[in-house]
């Protein structure tokens, strides 16, 4: 966090001006349960499917709304085709059948229901923000909005929450109580990101055959393989990181993912790390541990241990290079998921979530 104080009320009430006080109060430091529950009167009117790529198909063998390669009977139709011994006579086309004196039929697509991956990066680079919410806040957002969207459409929402120390697993549950499950994880695995989550989350997942825990330190090459062993072919992935990890020698992780399955990449940044505040001189803080006397570390009992730096920013040409470095890797993604035939969108700590997707949706759709 920067010390001076100027700038920090500065970007506190330019993101109080764009809160609307009809929204739910925003947390800015936490993860907030009943924040997450209530986005879902913000998902209305918002949806994935108007855009998303109509050749992967739902191959899921539960009713919803997204057409299958399956045919059968449905709402969608697909052709008309001869007549053959076991077809429904009342899906004879006379139409055709007068027209060709031979009895056709017609096939419909039938609709299945979707799953929905919400992929979160809880990791620590996420737990940082000058303005705005926390960057592990706002994923948690972003997820819960997109988790209701998801959920109006009849789809099967599940996720994939990881950190440094940690991953779960929510295996895809229909309707509100796969959202309510996700988010439920969202905000212990936020609050007890210590050895005390991880025991207590650990037993839950046991006792919740659909979610399992690992407790492992974070490496892109087992993360991709875990979700690569959970997601089936035909789903949709909301992946909400910073992507930091994400360069030209991995990219290839989400190139596979997107062959298969709709992908929809998130980054979520703070403003800092787009460019450097005004030329001076900074001080730094960064949390390196928490101490509390009852042994436990959380937020009610525990104290925070701090390191600080000295950061100058009057370096005219290190500016450049900073704000440059933050443009290619956006490039680079961008560029990278158009190629794969994925999506992608970049959000900032002090922006609302569903004013960002609304803006995505109305891009896509131009």
């Amino acid at each position: 966090m920067f010390s001076q104080a100027k700038n920090q009320e500065n970007s506190d009430s330019r993101y109080d001006s764009q809160m609307n006080h009809n929204e739910v109060t925003s947390n800015r430091l936490k993860v907030d349960r009943t924040e997450l529950v209530n986005s879902r009167f913000l998902a209305r009117g918002l949806d994935f499917y108007k855009f998303l790529s109509p050749h992967k198909k739902a191959h899921s063998m539960l009713a919803g709304g997204h057409l299958s390669p399956f045919k059968g009977r449905g709402m969608d139709f697909d052709e008309v085709r001869p007549y053959q011994p076991g077809d429904d006579i009342r899906n004879i086309d006379w139409n055709v059948t007068a027209r060709s004196s031979r009895v056709h039929t017609k096939i419909f697509k039938e609709e299945r229901e979707r799953p929905v991956f919400l992929i979160v990066d809880y990791r620590s680079t996420m737990h940082f923000a000058t303005r705005g919410v926390l960057k592990s806040v706002q994923a948690a957002k972003l997820a819960a909005l997109s988790a209701w969207t998801a959920a109006d459409k009849h789809n099967r929402i599940g996720g994939i929450i990881f950190s440094d120390q940690f991953q779960i697993e929510c295996r895809p549950v229909g309707g509100s109580k796969g959202v309510l499950r996700l988010i439920n994880y969202l905000a212990n695995s936020h609050q007890y990101a210590s050895h005390s989550f991880q025991q207590e989350d650990q037993k839950k997942a046991q006792e919740n055959q659909s979610d399992e825990f690992y407790q492992q330190p974070f490496s892109v090459k087992n993360l991709f393989e875990r979700i690569r062993k959970i997601v089936k072919p035909g789903s949709l992935l909301i992946y909400i990181s910073d992507f930091d990890y994400i360069h030209e020698t991995n990219i290839k992780h989400l190139s596979y993912l997107s062959r298969h399955n709709d992908l929809i990449n998130i980054k979520v940044y703070d403003p800092i790390e787009a460019e450097l505040p005004p030329p001076a001189q900074y001080s730094v803080s960064q949390q390196t541990s928490m101490t509390s006397s009852k042994g436990i570390k959380d937020d009610d009992s525990a104290d925070a241990n701090f390191d600080f730096s000295i950061l100058d920013t009057s370096n005219e040409q290190m500016r450049q290079t900073y704000h440059n470095q933050f443009v290619q890797h956006n490039d680079f993604l961008n560029h990278n998921s158009q190629k794969m035939g994925a999506y992608s969108l970049q959000v900032a700590t002090n922006v609302l979530p569903k004013d960002a997707l609304v803006e995505f949706f109305r891009q896509q759709q131009v």
